[in-house]
């Protein structure tokens, strides 16, 4: 993949933009992966929402953010992740619907926790 100041045509900016995307993706995909891991060790909706935690993540993200990029769309973007993967299965409130099992990704054999806060009565 070429850098974006040696594109010569838009094609090559595509093609950068394009090969940056999959690795994003990829990425989410590890990401997801470690959240799955730290919802096993999760006992209650307090650990589950964290909300220590979260603030501290999303203040470090803004701070990486200010190398070149908008800290508030860097901190959207890491609300959208925790409120995808807010809560592992086993913490789902009983009368979920029983959609909520058939909204995990298992590609891989991983379940990916997908519950928005708005399910838990948007507590954390």
């Amino acid at each position: 993949m070429k850098s974006p100041v040696e594109c010569e045509s838009i094609e090559d900016v595509r093609h950068g933009i394009d090969a940056l995307g999959r690795e994003i993706i990829t990425l989410l995909g590890r990401r997801a992966r470690y959240v799955e891991t730290a919802a096993q060790s999760k006992t209650g909706e307090s650990s589950v929402c964290a909300p220590d935690r979260q603030r501290t993540m999303l203040e470090a993200r803004r701070r990486w953010a200010e190398e070149g990029l908008s800290p508030e769309v860097i901190e959207d973007v890491y609300r959208t992740l925790i409120s995808h993967f807010i809560v592992p299965p086993a913490l789902a409130p009983p009368d979920s619907p029983s959609s909520y099992r058939e909204s995990f990704s298992t590609k891989g054999g991983h379940g990916t926790p997908r519950l928005l806060q708005a399910d838990i009565g948007g507590t954390c």
